[in-house]
C-alpha cells in the first residue's frame, strides 16, 4: 500500500522528496510558457504527476485538460485538484487508441514512464475533438512524438504552441533525436523558446 505525505500543499508519494521539490520549484515556470499562447481558452497538458501542473495551469486557462496514466498518482491528482475548470483523465497520450503499464521508480515518480501492459488506456490528443487549442505541454518522458503524432488534426486545425520536455529519453521508444521538430516543421513550426528542459514550438 502506497502512502502519501503532503508538502506545499499537495500530497505527494511519501519517501520522494525529489519529485515533489522538482514539480513544485518547475511549476513557477507556467507564467512564462503561457507568456506563449496567443490566447488563454483551451491548455492540454500531460503528465499530471500529482495534479500541480493543471491546477496552476487553470489559473491561467478558462480549460484545462490534463492525462496520468500512473494508478496511485492518479489517485492523488484526484484529491489535489480543486479547480472547476480541469478536465482530467486517467490515461496516457499516444498516436492511437490502445492499452499501457507504467514502469515506476518510487525513489523518483517524476521519472515513470510508459510500457507495455494493461494498467490504464492510451487516448489520443485528436479524440477530444477540441472547439479551440491555444498550448500543448507535454512531461511523458519520451512519449511526447507519439503524443504529437495523435494530436496532428487538434495542431493542423487550431495551430496551439507545443512545448514538450525534451532530454533524450525519446530513445527508450525508439525515437530519434528532434523528432518533434521534424514533424510539425511541414506546418510551419519553429522554436519559439526553451524554458528549462521545454523546448517550445509556434508558428
Amino acid at each position: 500500500m502506497e502512502s502519501s505525505v503532503e508538502i506545499g500543499r499537495f500530497l505527494f508519494p511519501a519517501r520522494d522528496d525529489r519529485t515533489a521539490n522538482v514539480i513544485l520549484r518547475e511549476s513557477k515556470n507556467i507564467p512564462s510558457m503561457v507568456a506563449f499562447a496567443e490566447n488563454n481558452n483551451v491548455c492540454v497538458q500531460a503528465g499530471a504527476n500529482v495534479g500541480v501542473y493543471p491546477q496552476r495551469l487553470a489559473v491561467h486557462f478558462k480549460q484545462v485538460y490534463t492525462f496520468e496514466p500512473q494508478p496511485f498518482l492518479f489517485s492523488l491528482l484526484e484529491q489535489n485538484l480543486k479547480a472547476k475548470n480541469v478536465t482530467y483523465f486517467h490515461a496516457a497520450l499516444g498516436d492511437q487508441e490502445g492499452r499501457c503499464g507504467v514502469k515506476v521508480d518510487k525513489t523518483n515518480w517524476g521519472a515513470s514512464h510508459l510500457v507495455e501492459g494493461d494498467e490504464a488506456p492510451i487516448m489520443t490528443i485528436d479524440s477530444l475533438d477540441l472547439q479551440e487549442c491555444d498550448l500543448i505541454w507535454l512531461d511523458i518522458e519520451g512519449y511526447e512524438f507519439k503524443a504529437i503524432q495523435g494530436a496532428m488534426e487538434t495542431i493542423q486545425r487550431h495551430k496551439p504552441v507545443v512545448a514538450f520536455e525534451d532530454k533524450g529519453l525519446g530513445l527508450l521508444h525508439g525515437i530519434e533525436d528532434q523528432a518533434v521538430q521534424k514533424l510539425l516543421e511541414p506546418l510551419g513550426y519553429k522554436q519559439v523558446g526553451r524554458i528549462k528542459r521545454d523546448t517550445v514550438l509556434a508558428v
